[in-house]
């Protein structure tokens, strides 16, 4: 995926912070990404995972460069698809084979493995196809953001940032009032991006909430 560096968004931001650094401005605008990201499941990777026959646990470590899985979303096995996290019943797509609520995986809590029911398990030849759908986001070693943060959610990444910024104590550029106000604009852009993530994968209108 395309990247931006952190400067790309300094324009909308530095104005408003009389007397930060960049480096400061960096560490909140990586914090708001992240949230941002783990919240809307917006950023959404496709890979595929080698089967072994009889083998229930398998890697997921996140397949783009400085990012981490946040969760996983969609998952199909030899064309059959398993679970999908925004399937609705108004759709005319296949409903996937198991409910929301109970996935037929579990998943470690670093989120880098991903371990199948004993039903999925795939069988003795071992052929089966896994195709995960994962929500990523940057890790904190990222010294660039995914290209569409700054695209398509600019107005998020800059009241986030700014809200964190402005909250901190005796700064220079320290507003707390201005801060709940740019936290509430962010909580709104949060609920569009949630709601804009689903509707792209089931293209339908869902009623959603950030998680």
């Amino acid at each position: 995926m395309s990247t931006v560096a952190f400067s790309a968004f300094y324009d909308l931001l530095m104005p408003e912070l009389k007397g930060a650094t960049t480096s400061m401005v960096d560490l909140h605008l990586l914090h708001t990404a992240r949230d941002f990201c783990e919240r809307t499941s917006a950023w959404r990777f496709p890979f595929t995972v080698s089967s072994t026959a009889d083998e229930d646990t398998y890697d997921i470590s996140a397949p783009e460069l400085r990012s981490e899985i946040v969760r996983v979303c969609r998952l199909t096995i030899d064309d059959v698809v398993l679970f999908d996290a925004d399937w609705q019943p108004t759709l005319t797509t296949d409903e996937p084979s198991y409910d929301r609520s109970s996935p037929p995986f579990t998943v470690n809590i670093e989120n880098t493995e991903i371990t199948l029911i004993e039903d999925e398990i795939p069988g003795e030849d071992g052929t089966d196809n896994i195709e995960i759908v994962a929500a990523l986001k940057p890790s904190f070693a990222s010294t660039t953001l995914p290209e569409f943060l700054k695209f398509e959610h600019l107005e998020a990444m800059r009241t986030g940032t700014l809200s964190r910024l402005m909250q901190m104590g005796n700064k220079p550029w320290t507003d707390r009032a201005l801060a709940g106000v740019y936290r509430s604009e962010y909580q709104a852009h949060l609920q569009f991006a949630a709601s804009k993530a689903q509707r792209g994968n089931t293209r339908t209108i869902l009623r959603t909430r950030p998680w």
